[in-house]
């Protein structure tokens, strides 16, 4: 997936980005939200820094991700001079003082996800572990179609998130899991049902038959 994502030219990599951000900014949780807490993109990632910059002109909280002592911290920065490059390369916040107030919306990035929530991420669980302590927060997942799975070897630990905004639709992953289990239920019904049928032909073999 890493690879798909870094074959994307950088122009077609902005356009999709755009695209994504056009499908979550009619959203009403996000034109009402006063804090949000976004990652900077990196690498192949889906673009957030012209986003970021909306965020704030517009006056938002603007929270973005510092990992420290293991463990992924949203910190508050006023703009791009508030971010440095970690180890890794990744843009952090110079700046390690949490922010303790209440996050309206997480947008995540991920390696894949499926259409009813299940998330891959980068293996250190860093979002996992926040979304666990935090799971009032409506989490946001931004992809490119190709992103997007039928199945993902997922564990317990593994946390959903509630929304994926791809460069072509916004999936509501509450509504997918509903059809999910709604489809799932018919099937056992359907198999009860033939189940029951059989049962009663190898009973009854009589039922049914010509005399």
């Amino acid at each position: 997936m890493k690879q798909l994502r870094s074959e994307l030219s950088e122009s077609d990599r902005l356009l999709r980005s755009q695209r994504v951000i056009n499908h979550f900014l009619q959203l009403p949780q996000v034109r009402t939200a006063k804090t949000v807490f976004c990652y900077v993109s990196f690498g192949g990632e889906v673009n957030t820094r012209h986003f970021i910059e909306q965020l704030l002109i517009a006056g938002k909280t603007v929270l973005v991700p510092k990992i420290i002592n293991n463990i992924m911290y949203p910190i508050e920065i006023t703009s791009f001079f508030d971010l440095k490059p970690n180890k890794l390369g990744i843009p952090e916040p110079i700046h390690s003082s949490p922010f303790e107030g209440l996050v309206d919306i997480c947008f995540t990035p991920g390696l894949a996800f499926t259409r009813n929530g299940d998330r891959l991420g980068y293996g250190k669980g860093y979002y996992d572990q926040y979304f666990f302590q935090n799971p009032g927060v409506l989490k946001i997942a931004l992809a490119y179609d190709f992103q997007i799975l039928t199945d993902l070897p997922i564990t317990i630990y593994d946390q959903k998130v509630d929304l994926i905004a791809t460069e072509s639709k916004l999936i509501n992953c509450a509504d997918e899991l509903e059809l999910g289990e709604q489809t799932g239920r018919s099937i056992r019904r359907m198999f009860t049902q033939r189940s029951l049928i059989q049962i009663f032909k190898n009973n009854f073999p009589f039922i049914g038959s010509t005399p």
